[in-house]
C-alpha cells in the first residue's frame, strides 16, 4: 500500500511541476515586435564635375521605409529605390554656378535635405590648326 502512495505523491509532484512549467510558458509570449525603420545615405552634398547634363547614382540604405523624393529645381529631378538615389540634370546654360536641393521623406522619419550644385558649361575650345589630325605624320 505505501508504494501506491509514494506512486501517487510522484505523480502528483509532476503534475504540479507540468502545471507551473505551462503557466510559466504562457505568460512569456513575445510582444510584436515595432519594425525598426533605417535611413542612411552615403552624401547629403554633391558637387558636379561639370556643367553637362547627365546623370549620378548615389548609395543609400534604407530598412524597412519607402523613400519618396522631391526637388526644388526645374533642372535637377530624381528617382530613389531602397539602395541607389539617381540624380538626373540638365546641362548649365545659365553662364554661372548653380545648386538645387532633393528632399528625401524616408517614411515616418526625418526628411533628408541633399544638395547638389552643378558648375556652369563651358563649351569646349575648338581644334586648332596646329592640333593633329588622323592620318598626320609626327617626328617619333
Amino acid at each position: 500500500m505505501e508504494l501506491i502512495i509514494n506512486k501517487h505523491s510522484i505523480m502528483k509532484k509532476y503534475l504540479w511541476i507540468f502545471a507551473f512549467a505551462a503557466v510559466l510558458l504562457a505568460g512569456c509570449k513575445k510582444e510584436p515586435q515595432a519594425e525598426t525603420q533605417s535611413f542612411n545615405i552615403d552624401s547629403t552634398s554633391i558637387v558636379l564635375t561639370d556643367g553637362e547634363a547627365g546623370t549620378k547614382d548615389i548609395a543609400i540604405r534604407s530598412g524597412n521605409v519607402t523613400p519618396a523624393v522631391s526637388s526644388d529645381s526645374d533642372w535637377l529631378t530624381a528617382e530613389i529605390t531602397a539602395r541607389v538615389l539617381t540624380i538626373t540634370y540638365t546641362r548649365n546654360d545659365s553662364g554661372a554656378e548653380r545648386s538645387g536641393i532633393l528632399t528625401i521623406t524616408p517614411g515616418k522619419l526625418d526628411a533628408v535635405q541633399v544638395t547638389v550644385t552643378q558648375p556652369a558649361y563651358v563649351a569646349p575650345a575648338p581644334p586648332s590648326e596646329d592640333d593633329l589630325k588622323v592620318g598626320d605624320v609626327t617626328e617619333d
